[in-house]
C-alpha cells in the first residue's frame, strides 16, 4: 500500500482522476476546494470519531505558540484540523507547516500533530524516547527524571520539567506502565495543554490513527 502525502498544498481543477493540480501558494483557492485523497480518508476520519473536518484549519497557528517546541520556530499554516470533544478534553488534530531559519538557510517543515486541552492544569514537562546524546549527558552529570522503581522506563524515556516533584507525583504507576506499553511519542505539556507527535514530518492515515488512538 502507497500513500502519498504533500498534494494538500496543491488544488485540482475537477474532481476527474486526471485533473490539473496547481499549487495554492500564490494562488487563491477556490471556494469549492478539491480535497486530496488524503484529505477525504481524514475527513471520513473525523466522521467516525464524531468530530469536524476542517480544511483550511479553523484554529488559529499562533495558539501553538504555547509550546516551548515552537520558541525557535516560525510557525507559518495549520492545514487539516480535526477536533472535538472527549469527556472533559479538547482533542484536535492538525497539519503544520513551519520554518527554521531564514533566505539560504530556510528550511521547512511539515508535520502532523495532536493537542488535547484540558479544564484541568497538568505539570508541565517535555517527554521523549531518549537519544544516544542525552545519554553521554546524563553520564556527564546533567541528569533527567528518572524513577527508581521503573528503571525500563527510565532508560528508554528522557523526561524533565521545571518542577520536578510535581512531575513525579503526575506520573503514577499506570501512567508510566502506559507509555511502556505504547508506541513512543514526543509529548509536551504546558499549562493543561499537552501537544503530541510521532516525527517531524507529514504522518500517514494509518499513523495518524494510531497517533489520535493513543492520545
Amino acid at each position: 500500500h502507497v500513500e502519498i502525502v504533500g498534494l494538500d498544498d496543491l488544488q485540482a481543477s475537477s474532481e476527474h482522476p486526471f485533473a490539473t493540480w496547481i499549487p495554492i501558494v500564490g494562488n487563491k483557492a477556490d471556494k469549492q476546494k478539491v480535497l486530496s485523497n488524503r484529505q477525504k480518508s481524514l475527513k471520513i476520519y473525523a466522521q467516525e470519531l464524531s468530530m469536524n473536518f476542517y480544511s483550511p484549519a479553523n484554529s488559529a497557528v499562533s495558539s501553538l505558540g504555547v509550546f516551548n517546541y515552537f520558541q525557535t520556530k516560525s510557525l507559518d499554516v495549520l492545514r487539516n484540523e480535526i477536533a472535538g470533544e472527549v469527556g472533559r478534553a479538547r482533542v484536535k488534530l492538525f497539519d503544520l507547516d513551519y520554518h527554521l531559519g531564514e533566505f539560504i538557510a530556510l528550511e521547512k517543515v511539515h508535520i502532523s500533530l495532536v493537542t488535547i486541552d484540558f479544564e484541568f492544569l497538568t505539570p508541565d514537562f517535555i517527554l521523549h524516547e531518549e537519544n544516544f546524546l542525552e545519554r553521554v549527558a546524563a553520564a556527564s552529570g546533567f541528569t533527567d527524571i528518572n524513577f527508581v522503581k521503573h528503571p525500563d522506563f527510565s532508560k528508554r524515556f528522557f523526561l524533565k520539567g521545571p518542577h520536578p516533584q510535581k512531575v513525579k507525583r503526575f506520573f503514577n504507576k499506570e501512567l508510566i506502565q502506559f507509555f511502556e506499553a505504547n508506541n513512543s511519542y514526543n509529548i509536551e505539556s504546558k499549562s493543561g495543554r499537552l501537544l503530541i507527535f510521532e516525527k517531524e514530518r507529514l504522518s500517514g492515515i494509518s499513523e495518524i490513527k494510531l497517533m489520535v488512538s493513543f492520545a
